[in-house]
């Protein structure tokens, strides 16, 4: 543990919705911290997309250095950009995301 963690901000600050259902039903399916970064990031990164359909291409995440660090920390033998695909393909399979068929 670094300790670097200095608190949270004093009030106000925004609030990140997390669907009540995410902690009494997904929490406990969820055994591997990659797949639970990955579903923390899109709920803080969903929100801050324009348009009436938000989404997130793979480029968000690999562009979010805090997230790639994340994904070294949760498997550090192995590449971060193999983990976050490992664990979004975790979150696509439970259907907690999902992601658009591009076949013709």
């Amino acid at each position: 543990m670094s300790g670097d963690f200095k608190g949270f901000p004093a009030a106000p600050f925004a609030q990140m919705p997390i669907p009540p259902n995410f902690f009494n039903e997904l929490l406990p399916q969820i055994d591997d911290l990659a797949e639970l970064k990955v579903l923390l990031f899109c709920f803080w990164a969903l929100p801050q997309k324009q348009g009436d359909y938000p989404y997130l291409r793979l480029r968000d995440f690999l562009q979010d250095s805090a997230l790639m660090a994340g994904m070294q920390s949760a498997w550090p033998d192995a590449k971060p950009e193999s983990t976050l695909l490992r664990a979004i393909t975790r979150t696509v399979d439970r259907g907690v995301l999902l992601v658009p068929d591009v076949s013709v």
